[in-house]
């Protein structure tokens, strides 16, 4: 017999599928510019997982995009044509399913239309996943959000998106940032990488 935390030393990161720890963002300070990624490791990680803890933009109705990079963080991909993406969005009460797709834009939307001012907004931030697959191949690279928030009509929304660059080069890091000047007010993002063998 053994102990689960002797079998976890012994079996580690050699079940293919699993889930490794990278790194945190840690608590995100007030008026934060963006929150990068760059421990991508093509030998251990076929795909990462981000997740998302009660992100809050530093002021109303902003949104949550991500942005890639191929040189390791040195420059991030925003101009016109790097990305296309598919939103469809479900607001409670509503009874209504908004899609919403872009082709040539300069970011992949996370969260759309987030609110920051009734008791709902500011008890709840942007909370979900961000899934990229094979990102160290040299093909077009995909990317998946699941999350949810209260929007800028205080109505939670659930957000699912798919979005892929569009560029046949390896992703070896990535940038969260919120549009306008303000930032980020707070929030984690924690960063995991599916193991390949």
């Amino acid at each position: 017999m053994t102990s689960v935390e002797t079998m976890a030393t012994y079996i580690g990161t050699k079940v293919g599928g699993g889930l490794d720890f990278i790194s945190s963002s840690g608590a995100i300070a007030d008026a934060t510019a963006s929150v990068s990624f760059t421990g991508f490791d093509a030998s251990k990680y076929e795909g990462y997982l981000f997740l998302i803890g009660n992100v809050f933009p530093g002021a109303d109705n902003r949104q949550l995009h991500l942005l890639t990079s191929s040189d390791g963080g040195s420059n991030y991909d925003n101009s016109q044509n790097n990305y296309a993406e598919n939103t469809h969005k479900f607001a409670i009460g509503s009874n209504a399913l908004v899609h919403s797709s872009n082709n040539g834009t300069t970011q992949i939307r996370i969260a759309d239309q987030v609110g920051l001012v009734t008791t709902s907004e500011t008890n709840m931030g942007i909370t979900g996943k961000v899934e990229i697959h094979f990102p160290h191949l040299a093909k077009y690279t995909t990317i998946d959000s699941y999350t949810s928030y209260y929007n800028v009509s205080d109505v939670y929304t659930r957000q699912v998106g798919s979005g892929v660059r569009e560029s046949a080069a390896a992703v070896n890091a990535v940038r969260f940032i919120i549009n306008g000047a303000q930032g980020f007010g707070s929030g984690e993002i924690t960063m995991y990488g599916r193991v390949n063998s």
